[in-house]
């Protein structure tokens, strides 16, 4: 891949007295855990004393694909569970519930 098509991400922090820069990408090509082990050191220059790791999934039909700064570990599939309509039902409820709720304080707040 020639340097004008190669993607290169910076990452930057600035607060209180610190202001930090990362840029990936600069001499080769990428893959995600370059790009989240530099989101992490972000998070670690930001003033978090620990970070584990960072992670980032992508949402597949069958299977969802975790990716992580961890490079002991740095990818791993899940088959998604089926979906059924009992789940709808649920969700349903727990808003209809929830707008009650809040329904129910307003018009007893006025």
């Amino acid at each position: 891949m020639n340097e004008e098509a190669r993607e290169n991400f910076k990452f930057f922090f600035k607060g209180g007295n610190k202001t930090v820069s990362i840029s990936v990408g600069d001499s080769q090509d990428l893959n995600i855990q370059e790009i989240l082990e530099a989101v992490k050191d972000i998070v670690v220059a930001g003033g978090f004393t620990y970070v584990d790791d960072i992670r980032a999934v992508n949402f597949g039909e069958k299977y969802n694909t975790f990716y992580s700064s961890n490079i002991e570990d740095p990818m791993w599939t899940k088959e998604n569970k089926p979906h059924s309509q009992k789940d709808d039902y649920i969700k349903q409820m727990a808003y209809e519930t929830m707008r009650d709720a809040e329904d129910t304080d307003i018009n007893e707040n006025f």
